[in-house]
Order: C-alpha cells, then sequence, then structure tokens
C-alpha cells in the first residue's frame, strides 16, 4: 500500500501545511503591513523635514551628532534616528547613541540633499510594534520547518495512535481471537475512541458469549441424541433377529442399519466440529513420518480395504506439536478420499518437507470439485451440488479449522490428471500458546 495513503500521513501532511502556511501568511502579513506603515513614516512631511533640518544644520556647520540635538517632539514622534556622510563615512546624527547597541534593528536609504551631498539615512525599528517579526535567514527557515514538522509528527501520533490499536484489535478478533483483551489505555480515555474502543470491546464480548453458546447447545444435542441412537441400534439388532428367525427378508433392516450409521457419523462430526479448543489438546514430541504413517494405517483398517499408498520422503526427527490436530485433519481428508474414489482404485499420499515445512499431498481418484465451488466446500454444512454421496459436509470444515491451529493451511485443487489433490501445509516450529 502506498504509505502516503494511510491516515498517519494524511493527518501529518494536513497539519504541516496548514501550520506552515498559517505561519508564513502571518508572517507575510505581518512584514506587509510593517513595510507599509514604514513607508508612511519615511515619507511623511514631517521626517523630510526633520531629514532636511539636520542635513542643512550639519552643513551650515552645527554639531548634529547627538539626537539631543532634535527636539523633544521630534524624538518622541520618531524612532531612533542616525544620518551618516556617504563621503566621510562619519555620523551627522545618531553616532553617539546605540551605535554598538546589538538589539537595534536597523535599515536605512540612501538621500541627496538640496546641495547634492550624498547621505546614508537609517532607522531603529527595533521599537516599533509592526516590527517584531525577525528577518529570517536560512538556517533559521530550516530550524522552523523543523520544528513545525516535529509539533505536526507529535499531534498526529497522538491522534492516530489509538486508531492503529482499535485497528489492530479488530483484527485479531475477525482472525477468530476473541478472547484478546483491548488495551487499557484506550478504554481509559473520555473522548470519542474511548467510547468506540468500549463499544467493540462489548461487541467481542458479547459475540464471544453467543458463539460459545451456540458450541453448547451442538454440543449438549449431539451428546443427548447419541442415547436415543443406541436404543435405536439396540431395538434394530432385535428386530433382526425376530425376522431372521421368522425366515423373513432383512432388507428395511438393513435400511435401518444405514440410516442409523448415517445419523451416527453425524453426531460425531458434529462433536468434532464444535470441539474445536486446541488449548486442551496435549503437546507431545512426535515423528511426522510415524505419526502419518500411523494415522493411514488406522483409516485403512477402519476402512477395511488397502486402498491407501503412502510415500514419505520425510527424516525421522521429532518435533514438538499437537499431534490430534494433524490426526483430525487427515483423518478427514482421508475419508473423503475414499468416499469419492471408485471403489477399484487407489487414493495417493505424498509426505514431503523443505527447510520449514511439512507437505502431505492426498491424490483421490474421483470427479473432482466444480471450480467455482473450490472456494466454499470448505464451509459448515457445505455439500457440493448434486451430490449423490452420503454425508453432512463438515469434513473439510474440520480440516481447516484444524489446519488453521496447526498455524498451517489446506489447498485444494483439480489434478490435471482427474481427481481431487488436497495439500496440508504446515510449519515445523509450532506455535504451542
Amino acid at each position: 500500500m502506498f504509505p502516503f495513503r494511510t491516515l498517519f500521513w494524511k493527518i501529518f501532511i494536513a497539519t504541516f501545511v496548514s501550520t506552515t502556511c498559517v505561519l508564513v501568511v502571518g508572517y507575510g502579513f505581518l512584514r506587509v503591513e510593517f513595510r507599509e506603515q514604514f513607508d508612511q513614516m519615511r515619507q511623511s512631511e514631517s521626517f523630510q523635514q526633520l531629514t532636511d533640518y539636520v542635513i542643512s544644520r550639519y552643513e551650515a556647520g552645527f554639531d548634529t551628532t547627538d539626537q539631543r540635538s532634535l527636539s523633544r517632539e521630534q524624538r518622541r514622534r520618531f524612532p531612533p534616528i542616525r544620518i551618516k556622510d556617504a563621503a566621510s563615512q562619519e555620523y551627522i546624527l545618531g553616532g553617539l547613541r546605540n551605535f554598538d547597541d546589538s538589539t537595534a534593528r536597523w535599515i536605512g536609504w540612501d538621500f541627496i540633499s538640496d546641495s547634492g551631498s550624498p547621505y546614508r539615512v537609517q532607522v531603529d525599528i527595533s521599537q516599533m510594534s509592526q516590527a517584531q517579526a525577525p528577518d529570517l535567514d536560512l538556517h533559521q527557515y530550516v530550524v522552523g520547518v523543523g520544528i513545525i514538522a516535529l509539533f505536526s509528527w507529535v499531534l498526529t501520533f497522538v491522534i492516530t495512535r489509538p486508531i492503529k490499536l482499535l485497528q489492530s484489535h479488530v483484527t485479531e478478533l475477525g482472525g477468530g481471537h476473541l478472547n484478546v483483551e483491548m488495551e487499557s489505555s484506550i478504554l481509559a480515555r473520555r473522548d470519542e475512541i474511548g467510547d468506540l474502543a468500549v463499544e467493540i470491546d462489548q461487541m467481542s464480548s458479547r459475540i464471544r458469549e453467543l458463539i460459545d453458546s451456540k458450541q453448547r447447545l451442538l454440543y449438549d444435542v449431539s451428546h443427548e441424541l447419541r442415547a436415543p441412537l443406541a436404543r435405536l441400534r439396540a431395538a434394530n439388532e432385535i428386530a433382526r433377529l425376530r425376522v431372521e428367525k421368522a425366515g423373513d427378508s432383512t432388507d428395511i433392516l438393513d435400511r435401518f442399519d444405514r440410516e442409523i450409521e448415517s445419523l451416527s457419523q453425524l453426531i460425531t462430526e458434529l462433536v468434532d466440529y464444535v470441539k474445536n479448543d486446541k488449548s486442551t489438546l496435549p503437546v507431545e514430541t512426535v515423528s511426522v513420518a510415524d505419526l502419518v504413517k500411523k494415522i493411514v494405517e488406522d483409516q485403512s483398517f477402519s476402512s477395511g480395504e488397502q486402498r491407501l499408498n503412502l510415500q514419505s520422503s520425510v527424516a525421522d526427527t521429532a518435533i514438538n506439536m499437537r499431534p490430534a490436530l494433524l490426526e483430525r485433519a487427515l483423518k478427514n481428508i482421508l475419508e473423503n478420499a475414499l468416499k469419492y474414489s471408485p471403489e477399484d482404485s487407489q487414493v495417493s499420499i505424498e509426505l514431503t518437507e523443505d527447510t520449514k515445512h511439512y507437505l502431505i499431498k492426498v491424490q483421490d481418484s474421483g470427479e473432482g470439485i466444480p471450480e467455482d465451488q473450490l472456494d466454499t466446500v470448505t464451509q459448515p454444512f457445505t455439500r457440493l451440488h448434486g451430490e449423490n454421496i452420503e454425508g453432512v459436509g463438515l469434513g473439510l470444515s474440520i480440516t481447516m479449522r484444524a489446519m488453521d491451529d496447526l498455524g498451517g493451511k489446506l489447498i485444494l485443487s483439480n489434478a490435471p490428471e482427474g481427481g481431487l489433490l488436497a495439500e496440508l501445509e504446515f510449519p515445523k516450529q509450532q506455535a504451542l500458546d
């Protein structure tokens, strides 16, 4: 993102430019006002008469060097004045006063007397209220601009820092970390930003309560369904014994078995989906190669078919991780692969690694997933359009959440030779907080 498009730089530039413009324009107006009043004084008839009076007395041979040669009224009406003979470079007025005064600010102009002699008239403007703005050199301009920039930066930082903290907090909430706490310094503010922080904090608490209540409800319902499901299964077995004893067909009872099994699978997946608190899962030191091999062997045993082909190029090294997360993710991927592949085909599993990550590729021989559904198929209870295979659409959702907790990702794509390619990538250095 272009840095100057951020709110920080917008506020900084606006503050810097506006402050600089105000100071420059104010300084300019002050200088223009002073120049106008100074020119009015210099060109006034009284000042011209004063200048002519001093020079005429000097040319007549009178001593005019002391300011006291002027009348009290002239000294009161005009600022300190001195006049220099351009030919002799001697002061004919004011040479004994303010000559070495470092606080004086002399400005002057050339003057030609009636006799044609050149003079330099100078006026001390340090006591004029309109002249308080100094004449700045380049160094002073640079220092002034630096002070304005520092002021603008501090002001901008004070304004945008709490907004940045709010953004970080909302980002955490958006990532599913609903237990993250708001900065106490923001909550303690007594302005609009503090009010907004309080509202966001209350909103996150309410969302957390709603999600927790939803998960408890799903878990409780799933748990309570197991008892009547067990009774249904027992009743169906009793009915099967009676039907077999009577020599009748058990087709309808077989149908009951399939429906009961589907319901049992739904309850199991609901429990797995709701029970997603990784902090309750134990951290163990395991070999990823051995763990994947065990998961594949368990799945082969439970499916009753030798259709899983594992190839591994991973060294037998141990890492600290929560193996239940990887088992949960890979188990659901393998179940999906077996479900959607023809019965006489194999599912290939490839385990590889690089310097930072492990990668598990699972490719089936099914029909794949339509391209327009690859991004939505991992949502809970999402099934493919027109799908005629039994399932509730939770397997890929469980895999996605497990991979997120591992700090990894699930990538789904259609293999060029046909079938779905599922890639599970997760880091070797696990975040175990």
